[in-house]
């Protein structure tokens, strides 16, 4: 999870043009003036590193980084474990685990379900990792420990769709080569499905603070608590028609510009604006695009339940 929206794209050519999430159409009225991802909570705790030796000059070496909760981070993991019979492990993000998960930066956690030790496959002790800079974010560890607990959460290991490879076999299998239509239905199943799951994960991080008696209102309140799982959506529908021009015209809108010779930027720009204001002008695919809006709303509130509508 992302403690708050970044910008994904930079200094490449992308059909985002380096827009961040909040100046895009999304799924829910925003609040003018509102900074998105202040979720407030209690600290959850600290990584302290233990079992290290000194090296020169009297510096730690080695070690092991073990999460230390707070007496309510600590009530937290007890009611997971009393709600779900599963432990819930809290570890850092190391920098191996960023590269080898291509985490986008400031990413405050993550679950790896298909972890082969604590992952889905593991029937009693989950993982979930968190930032071990901004890793007291109770809010954040609750979140993650939905994903851990979610019984609906496909066992394979999902990443932001921002920055998934370009999905080949996804135009190949869907019919793209035909038309947008269709490749545009298939490749959003999963933003949707990944949406849902987010949802599930803002909902479990709200009955488990409540179980605990900690203040959720504001959370609650905050744009990004459905914010989040609707970016899942938008970043879809973005990403769709990257990866369909892509397809389309053999150019890579995510190609950095260094990459291109000097007159190859310019044909393959030419390529790429002329595919992106076809699909903007393209009346039927802008209609099956707010369709799919309207289905993440309605799985978002449908997941979120008695949290769908907050004043």
């Amino acid at each position: 999870m992302q403690p708050f929206p970044t910008n994904e794209v930079v200094g490449e050519v992308s059909t985002q043009l380096d827009v961040p999430y909040w100046t895009r159409r999304t799924l829910y009225p925003r609040k003018f003036g509102y900074t998105y991802g202040q979720l407030n909570t209690p600290e959850a705790g600290s990584f302290v590193t233990e079992n290290f030796q000194l090296g020169p000059g009297g510096l730690p070496v080695g070690g092991v980084d073990s999460f230390k909760a707070s007496p309510v981070g600590a009530s937290l993991l007890r009611s997971v474990k009393e709600s779900t019979g599963k432990t819930v492990l809290v570890k850092p993000i190391t920098q191996e685990l960023q590269k080898t998960l291509n985490l986008p930066e400031g990413a405050g956690g993550v679950y790896f379900a298909a972890h082969k030790e604590y992952g889905h496959s593991n029937p009693t002790t989950r993982a979930v990792y968190v930032d071990p800079e901004t890793g007291s974010n109770l809010f954040v560890l609750a979140h993650e420990a939905g994903h851990a607990v979610d019984p609906g959460l496909a066992t394979q290991n999902k990443l932001i769709a921002s920055q998934e490879p370009m999905r080949v076999k996804t135009f190949e299998r869907s019919g793209a080569k035909k038309d947008p239509y269709t490749f545009l239905s298939s490749f959003m199943q999963e933003p949707l499905s990944t949406a849902s799951e987010e949802a599930f994960a803002q909902r479990f991080a709200i009955d488990q603070l409540n179980k605990i008696g900690v203040d959720t209102i504001g959370a609650l309140q905050d744009d990004w608590y459905k914010g989040y799982p609707a970016s899942k959506v938008v970043e879809g529908l973005d990403n769709a028609k990257d990866y369909y021009v892509y397809e389309r015209t053999g150019a890579n809108p995510h190609r950095p510009v260094s990459e291109f010779s000097a007159n190859a930027v310019v044909d393959d720009r030419g390529k790429i604006v002329d595919q992106f204001l076809n699909l903007a002008l393209d009346k039927r695919y802008r209609e099956q695009e707010e369709l799919l809006r309207q289905r993440g709303r309605q799985d978002i509130d449908r997941v979120l339940g008695p949290y769908a509508n907050v004043d």
